[in-house]
């Protein structure tokens, strides 16, 4: 036997005299193999293994060693009413119904995490039942909700009962704005006013600056009241008509002296007092005959002239007499002043031209 040999042989020995024999397990195969021992790796000793170093504090179940030992972990490790899971590869000991530490709820039930790595286990409702909800949601008490069912075409669910319920409308109720409650738990809206309206307490429309017949002036017809409303002033007397939301008396044309021609009857209307005969003009609503021009003669009046109806008229002058005016309209019937001859001046150039053009004239014409 070689030195190596011994002292291998001799600390199996002291092992062996220090561990007692009830406590070995063969874990994994010494070199050379020992029954009963187990080698230590990384100092390759060989000791016995023993049930606490292979079960540890909460390991469960069954391990099979290296040397194919079967050593039973369950004993006095789960307490009473835990179980032993299989959690990944891992045996550990589970309290039923709980989620911590990897271990499951039980079917049907939900987790509720409540952060590292900690939860508890919840069974949630899952029936409305006993409930006296038949439409819209509850709680299912696990962070859940049950649905309880819906409600037929033209009605809602009213949170407060849990019922179907027929809700009011905001024409049913003669809400013309704001929000009022539709019956069933919910809010209507019924709308805004406009900008000079305000909403009142009872839900219509009242503007501040309503006006009035009285506030405005008004004594006839219809008008705005500024809050998108008409109003009715009433009617004119007898003899009467409404202009611009006044009564006013209309004139006549007797009234007024007119005669002919169109006027204003003064409340906004016309009046046709009528036409003149032939030969005479309307002038001023009344009729008149323009004048007509004199025979022309020496010192009468020509050019020019009013007709005496608000017209003019030209006059002329006969028997070779002239209108002399002064730059006005105007004048008076004159002799005319004959024309007197224009002279004939030229010079001496001309003379010789012609001079030189008659002489030769005379030389073609000479045989």
């Amino acid at each position: 036997m070689s030195g190596t040999n011994g002292i291998r042989l001799w600390i199996v020995a002291l092992a062996a005299w220090l561990l007692p024999s009830t406590a070995m397990a063969d874990y994994a195969p010494c070199d050379p193999p020992m029954s009963g021992y187990c080698r230590n790796t990384p100092e390759n000793t060989c000791f016995p293994d023993t049930f606490s170093s292979l079960c540890g504090v909460s390991a469960c179940g069954t391990f099979v060693d290296l040397c194919d030992n079967t050593i039973n972990c369950a004993t006095g490790v789960c307490q009473s009413g835990f179980s032993c899971v299989n959690i990944g590869g891992s045996l550990t000991c589970c309290q039923p119904d709980t989620c911590i530490n990897g271990c499951s709820c039980l079917p049907g039930h939900r987790c509720i995490q409540t952060g590292g790595g900690n939860g508890y286990c919840c069974a949630p409702i899952t029936s409305c039942a006993g409930t006296g909800m038949t439409c819209g949601s509850i709680p299912d008490g696990c962070g859940g909700t049950v649905q309880c069912g819906s409600c037929p075409t033209g009605q809602e669910c009213d949170p407060s009962t849990g019922g179907c319920c027929t809700p009011t409308t905001c024409a049913a109720q003669g809400a013309q704005c704001g929000q009022l409650a539709d019956g069933c738990g919910q809010t209507l809206n019924c709308g805004s006013c406009d900008y000079e309206e305000s909403c009142s307490s009872l839900d219509q429309c009242i503007c501040g600056s309503r006006q009035t017949c009285l506030s405005l002036g008004f004594k006839c017809g219809a008008a705005d009241d500024g809050c998108h409303g008409a109003l009715n002033c009433g009617t004119c007397a007898s003899g009467q008509t409404c202009y611009q939301n006044n009564c006013c008396t209309p004139v006549t044309c007797a009234s007024v002296g007119i005669t002919c021609g169109t006027i204003s009857n003064g409340c906004g209307g016309t009046l046709n007092c009528g036409t003149c005969p032939g030969g005479e003009v309307c002038t001023g609503g009344a009729c008149c005959t323009p004048g007509g021009c004199s025979s022309g003669a020496a010192g009468q009046v020509c050019g020019n002239l009013a007709d005496g109806c608000g017209g003019m008229h030209t006059c002329g002058c006969n028997n070779g007499l002239t209108c002399e005016t002064a730059g006005g309209n105007d004048g008076v019937c004159e002799p005319g002043t004959p024309a007197a001859p224009v002279p004939m001046t030229l010079s001496l150039g001309v003379i010789l031209g012609f001079a030189a053009i008659a002489a030769s004239r005379r030389r073609k014409s000479a045989p």
